[in-house]
């Protein structure tokens, strides 16, 4: 590089943006030698560097001829398709500078079009059809040129597609990705909500604001105060809808959920009934029709089980951050000024912050398909007789009729153990009774408790101990969800997440988590 320590140089902090910057002034004439200084692409060296000290002291990334690779751990020159996208070409930043209009160029680019059609490409199954639908929500139509060029149009102004939308139009990649939608199809605007308006005004420009300047910390201030008011509105809102949704969708009642249950058992008693008077006591057939009549009550009860978990789902109002998508998708300014606030606020955050809370949004909640997922029977009459159950191919429980034995004893994983004490309660209407090691018996309550059996054992000390698991796993699903409320509610209003609310949040999280490691097996 060039040593240029004895140069004179100037640096000035500008707050005039919402990130805090520096311009530094250096003189290339050295003042002792009067040797001058022509560095050859100092842009690039000075962009690389940039980068390097971002990298190092965990700052927001700024867009250059670098940028930094997080899997090389070094920075790398930024593509030229990176580096023009979003770009105004000359001649319409020119029309919008001097001329009280905005151009159609300018208009796709700040609509956000080209996200939704990022988002809609992403899907194989992605056609014309639905790129033209999603411009025209925005008043735009695509026209495809005799040499296989596009251009975008309200229907009268036309602009290059691979300006307005380099992302989508631009680059090899793009072309590709544009040769996998089939049969070209003309334009739809059927669902429009914005249009383009060539005679516009623009927006005043307010003069940047100035360190210690009273006037501009008071319009900066106001206009906090007035995105605060505009973010409390939408909240009140939403809250509004929210009550209305839950009280128009009201949940099944106790009563119905348990007649439908008693129902599968009233259907279970009657088969029982066919087959002991068309079988003999204790015979093979009798014992195999019986233990395939428990499993089906228990296939039954898992099916009843996921179709209420779907209706409580479709009945549940939509979380706060999709009802502001819905809206701000639909036109809502409130909420577009929401979203925009929420992009901000990701690329305001450090990434050593953000990552953690972004896994754990993305992070899909536990499901538990019930005790007869994956399970196969057959019948088993010359070896061991009775039926054997298999799970995922593996053998896993074998009815015996008088008893059920665990393939693999005490060693078997838990969704057989669920399997054993599923099946025994069906036969024998929710009672339960386990034998082997008291680890073993203790490690079976704990099964049952997790899995959300309800069976009885006959045990007392057992049925205490089950009951005791059930009661901490309640108690730990509430202190998670309580956790959950103050990080979720910072994320809806804050401007960004602060490290101080980070901290906190896990702290809570692993109070609750310290509750959960009492619930191992044999405690």
């Amino acid at each position: 590089g060039y040593n240029m320590s004895a140069h004179q140089w100037v640096a000035v902090l500008h707050t005039d943006k919402d990130h805090d910057h520096l311009h530094i002034l250096i003189n290339r004439v050295n003042p002792d030698t009067g040797r001058t200084v022509s560095p050859a692409w100092s842009q690039r060296s000075l962009h690389k560097a940039a980068r390097e000290i971002e990298a190092a002291q965990g700052w927001k990334e700024t867009p250059g001829l670098s940028k930094w690779s997080k899997e090389l751990n070094q920075a790398v020159p930024t593509p030229a398709a990176e580096l023009v996208a979003g770009r105004t070409p000359e001649k319409a930043a020119r029309m919008e500078a001097h001329q009280t209009a905005e151009s159609l160029t300018g208009y796709v680019q700040r609509s956000g079009v080209a996200r939704e059609l990022d988002e809609v490409l992403k899907d194989s199954r992605a056609t014309w059809a639905d790129v033209q639908r999603t411009l025209g929500r925005h008043g735009l139509e695509l026209h495809k040129g005799e040499k296989g060029g596009f251009t975008v149009s309200d229907g009268g102004v036309h602009a290059k597609a691979s300006n307005a939308l380099r992302s989508v139009f631009s680059g090899k990649e793009a072309r590709e990705r544009l040769e996998r939608l089939g049969e070209w199809v003309g334009a739809d605007k059927g669902e429009q909500r914005n249009a383009y308006t060539p005679n516009r005004e623009p927006e005043p420009r307010e003069q940047p604001a100035r360190r210690n300047d009273p006037q501009a910390e008071q319009r900066r201030a106001e206009r906090a105060e007035g995105r605060a008011q505009a973010r409390a509105a939408l909240r009140e809102r939403y809250e509004k809808e929210r009550a209305d949704w839950t009280r128009n969708r009201p949940p099944p009642s106790r009563e119905a959920i348990k007649e439908r249950f008693k129902q599968i058992n009233d259907e279970l008693k009657a088969e029982r009934h066919g087959i002991r008077k068309r079988t003999a006591p204790k015979s093979n057939a009798r014992i195999a029709a019986e233990s395939v009549a428990a499993f089906r009550k228990m296939e039954k009860e898992d099916k009843l089980r996921a179709e209420l978990a779907a209706e409580r789902q479709a009945n549940r109002p939509p979380s706060w951050q999709a009802w502001v998508t819905d809206k701000a998708n639909a036109g809502d300014q409130a909420a577009q000024a929401q979203m925009r606030g929420w992009e901000y606020a990701k690329k305001r955050t450090p990434d050593a912050v953000r990552e953690p809370l972004e896994r754990r949004e993305q992070r899909q909640p536990s499901h538990n398909e019930g005790a007869t997922a994956g399970v196969k029977w057959r019948r088993n009459w010359i070896i061991n007789k009775g039926v054997q159950y298999s799970i995922d191919g593996k053998a896993a429980v074998i009815d015996k009729g008088a008893h059920l034995k665990l393939v693999g004893g005490s060693r078997a994983d838990d969704r057989a153990v669920a399997l054993m004490l599923g099946l025994q309660a069906a036969k024998t209407g929710g009672v339960v009774g386990v034998t082997g090691s008291r680890e073993f018996q203790e490690r079976a309550a704990w099964v049952a408790a997790e899995k959300g059996l309800s069976v009885k054992f006959a045990d007392p000390k057992l049925q205490a101990h089950y009951d005791a698991q059930k009661a901490q796993i309640k108690q730990f699903n509430q202190l998670r969800a309580e956790a959950r409320k103050p990080q979720q509610k910072q994320q809806d209003e804050a401007r960004r997440p602060t490290r101080q609310a980070i901290i906190t949040q896990r702290q809570q999280e692993q109070k609750a988590r310290g509750i959960g490691r009492g619930l191992g097996r044999g405690d």
